[in-house]
């Protein structure tokens, strides 16, 4: 496997009266404590959720100045990646939910889309590192995947 997911720590919460009132999710600690390959040895430049509707496809994409670390805050959303190993593409595919808190890190340079494979609308979280996006300067450049078929993935 090319690229590292990470499970995340899912803490409960209680209110004053002790009932259980939800959870949260200490991704940027977890970031600093596993992700031993991780480029946040430099610093997280920018963060940022992004949604995406049922059925739709985000990508691909390429960014080549910043380094993504996703995780699915709401829905469930497959993220395909494309690696190019001796001149040959190299496909992944992970399916990520809001119910199992889990961070995928997009190197720079690698192509990727995710795809909202659920009923709802899904809520994406990324911590970027190394470089922030700018109206002027997007890092964002539209691609196509050499050998991989993103429609099996769409309903209807």
């Amino acid at each position: 496997m090319l690229t590292q997911i990470t499970d995340l720590q899912v803490i409960p919460t209680r209110n004053f009266q002790k009932q259980l009132n939800g959870f949260f999710v200490p991704v940027y600690k977890n970031l600093e404590q596993i992700l031993s390959t991780s480029p946040l040895n430099s610093e997280i430049t920018m963060v940022y959720v992004t949604s995406c509707f049922p059925n739709e496809i985000k990508g691909p994409h390429l960014h080549v100045k910043r380094t993504g670390n996703l995780t699915v805050i709401k829905g469930r959303v497959i993220f395909i990646l494309e690696h190019i190993v001796e001149d040959v593409p190299v496909y992944e595919e992970f399916v990520l939910t809001g119910d199992k808190p889990q961070l995928i890190q997009v190197p720079k340079g690698v192509k990727n889309c995710h795809i909202n494979i659920g009923g709802e609308e899904a809520y994406v979280l990324n911590l970027c590192t190394e470089h922030c996006w700018a109206p002027s300067d997007t890092d964002n450049s539209s691609s196509d995947f050499q050998a991989y078929d993103v429609n099996k993935w769409k309903k209807g």
